[in-house]
């Protein structure tokens, strides 16, 4: 059950991440206007030497991932309570 749980976390976060990539593109372009590089080497250049930030960056994706993945799932589960109901 915990593997099938995991496959099933693991399409529900790709869903989640195609579904609000355009919102962080646009949020991304409000932040960094003009950025010189694009994000992922902009944050790879801050963090190469910095380990506690490199970990730092780590902890906040894996809370994006959460975020987007409790959105949907709430989201979901309110439809369904309505169609229930």
């Amino acid at each position: 059950m915990l593997s099938i749980f995991y496959v099933i976390g693991i399409i529900i976060d790709r869903v989640a991440d195609a579904l609000f990539s355009g919102w962080e593109r646009k949020l991304r372009k409000i932040g960094f206007p003009d950025s010189p590089m694009p994000i992922v080497v902009l944050r790879f250049e801050l963090a190469r030497g910095n380990e506690h930030l490199n970990h730092q960056f780590e902890y906040n994706r894996t809370r994006m991932r959460i975020s987007r993945a409790s959105a949907l799932n709430f989201g979901l589960a309110t439809i369904m309570g309505i169609i229930y109901v």
